[in-house]
């Protein structure tokens, strides 16, 4: 659905935000690994989808700003970190591309682990992952007028501005 709304709308889609892949995502995963598909698999499905993501730049232009936005917290609180999470930091570590643009979303409550590759994948002088701070991105939103249980979702978009997932 995400790549149609790429094709319809043309050079526009390089503002698009993919937003919380790894939490709409997670169930999905969740449900192929029960039924015996293998983590392998389901990385490389990903992988390539974020090859088709490098197909939608916008003419004139060597990339599009396809924001994908991992990690965070939950309405609740807790760490929103799950395999997925660490399956897109993988990714970006081999595939190197400015495609789509990765995003953490930083909390208190982060897992310590995940944290750490993302750093050290930061660390790496290619620009990615981009931080972002839940605390202050989620009461950016909920000053803006979003619900908190909406404003759990905010992702940047395009480049760096913030939105909400769905709304």
């Amino acid at each position: 659905a995400f790549l149609v709304s790429c094709i319809e709308n043309g050079e526009s889609s390089g503002a698009f935000a993919v937003g919380r892949f790894d939490q709409y995502l997670w169930p999905f995963w969740q449900a192929d690994r029960a039924t015996g598909v293998t983590r392998e698999e389901l990385v490389e499905q990903i992988g390539c989808f974020w090859v088709k993501l490098n197909e939608f730049a916008p003419r004139g232009l060597a990339t599009a700003v396809l924001n994908l936005t991992i990690g965070g917290s939950l309405a609740d609180g807790s760490d929103a970190t799950n395999d997925l999470s660490y399956a897109c930091l993988e990714l970006m570590h081999d595939f190197r591309s400015v495609t789509p643009s990765l995003s953490v979303r930083w909390h208190p409550r982060i897992d310590q682990e995940f944290f750490r590759r993302a750093v050290a994948l930061a660390t790496e002088g290619y620009g990615q992952p981009a931080f972002y701070g839940d605390p202050a991105a989620i009461k950016a939103m909920i000053n803006a007028g979003v619900d908190h249980q909406d404003a759990v979702n905010v992702v940047p978009g395009g480049c760096v501005e913030l939105g909400v997932q769905a709304c």
